[in-house]
């Protein structure tokens, strides 16, 4: 069964890619793009991401893999605005499924179309860290929560 859009609420096309591997994020020059691609069997793919979609897919992979310390690492790091412009041509939000038995399943979404990617555990750990190195060049560890925030 195809996933349902819950802005759009119709079933979009869906473009599936096998269980992948090889995965890369780079940022492109210039601007606050992303792009996210692997290699499923012996096919390459590869997706542009605004950077509120890299940024969304890094949080939820922290809350996934990292549960025990997500409060204090979101709490530190700086975050994009809550949405931005859509693009015909990039994705602009990507979510993510945690299938049970170390597997996930990576959708994003591309206006009413939509694409997906399973992964292992290993490689969504490896995806996370990349995420964290582009996303945040300057780096989030050694600050400490604001007072605020902490007390919380």
């Amino acid at each position: 069964m195809d996933p349902v859009d819950p802005q759009q609420g119709a079933t979009p096309a869906v473009q599936r890619h096998g269980l992948s591997d090889s995965l890369f994020v780079e940022r492109m020059p210039g601007r606050e793009r992303y792009v996210l691609g692997g290699r499923d069997c012996s096919r390459r793919w590869a997706h542009v991401l605004t950077h509120f979609a890299a940024q969304m897919l890094w949080i939820q992979l922290t809350h996934c893999l990292y549960p025990e310390r997500a409060r204090t690492v979101l709490g530190v790091a700086a975050t994009a605005p809550l949405c931005e412009p859509h693009h015909p041509a990039i994705t602009t939000r990507v979510d993510l499924t945690d299938n049970g038995g170390g597997m996930y399943l990576l959708m994003g979404w591309i206006e009413r179309r939509s694409w997906s990617v399973p992964v292992t555990e290993a490689d969504a750990r490896c995806l996370w860290a990349m995420l964290d190195k582009v996303l945040f060049p300057v780096g989030w560890e050694g600050r400490t929560l604001p007072q605020h925030r902490a007390a919380q």
